[in-house]
């Protein structure tokens, strides 16, 4: 499922919800150190990179040709536990892919939203680009992406607790860089999220704004806030949680509005029940 938006999802441990979301096969959307506290460090084994194509809409790009690996440590995960200010409620900013240059006016739409925390879901690039968005909510986590293999503090994933200042559990996310394969989410980045009990898998790395669901997971790309990559948006990531339910959508960093892909004729309403999940 892809879609620019959703609004209101219930979320479980284990969530019974019917989702109303829209398809898009335009070109122009579609679709993946912290001042968290860890609460456990560890480290495990996961996969590198691999090549795999991206996907505007429905629609992807050529396969990129291999990378040259960088030798580097084991996989690190941490976890950590983001506090929000509002009772049964709270609200993340998600950047990333900002390859050491975010656009100007990303960290002031993004302070504009007083968030409960910020999360960057990799490509940092010089840390330095953290600067601005570390002075506007309490809390900043950040994961390695594939060109910040030399940034040793960076985690590879970290899993999050959303908890309410009375410390009543609001969701559970995973925050890693490389999640999909196209459109489906990749084995590693499902049986991590399950490992961790999370609820949605949030990444970066194509640059894709991309909202969906795979493997009983939703799945979360805020796109990148950094230098534009071929004809794709400037644009970050909003999260809502509140009563059990999340809402999840996308901010253009040009126009400062809610971005949605172009319409499409073809793109029908559609609608998923998922009560059956076990």
């Amino acid at each position: 499922m892809i879609s620019n938006c959703y609004t209101g999802l219930p979320l479980m441990v284990h969530p019974s919800i019917d989702v109303e979301a829209r398809h898009h096969r335009d070109g122009s959307g579609g679709e993946g150190s912290d001042r968290a506290t860890p609460v456990t460090a560890r480290t495990e084994h996961g996969a590198d990179d691999v090549p795999g194509t991206a996907v505007v809409g429905h629609e992807a790009m050529a396969p990129r040709s291999p990378k040259k690996r960088v030798s580097r440590a084991r996989w690190t995960h941490r976890s950590a536990v983001v506090t929000s200010t509002q009772t049964g409620a709270a609200r993340l900013a998600i950047i990333s892919d900002t390859h050491s240059q975010a656009h100007p006016d990303a960290a002031r739409l993004v302070a504009d939203l007083e968030p409960d925390a910020i999360l960057h879901a990799g490509d940092v690039g010089q840390a330095s680009v953290l600067e601005p968005f570390r002075r506007i909510a309490p809390t900043l986590i950040a994961v390695r992406g594939n060109i910040d293999q030399q940034t040793p503090d960076l985690p590879d994933s970290v899993d999050i607790r959303v908890d309410d200042p009375d410390g009543r559990p609001l969701a559970k996310l995973l925050l890693q860089h490389i999640c999909v394969y196209g459109p489906k989410l990749r084995a590693d980045a499902a049986k991590r999220a399950a490992s961790h009990d999370a609820q949605v898998v949030v990444c970066g790395h194509s640059h894709v704004p991309f909202i969906g669901r795979d493997r009983g997971l939703y799945v979360f790309n805020p796109g990148s806030i950094g230098p534009r990559r071929f004809a794709l948006p400037i644009v970050f990531g909003v999260m809502e949680l509140a009563a059990g339910r999340v809402s999840m959508t996308h901010i253009s960093c040009e126009t400062g509005q809610r971005w949605t892909p172009m319409p499409s004729a073809s793109a029908p309403n559609v609608s998923a029940d998922t009560s059956n999940r076990s």
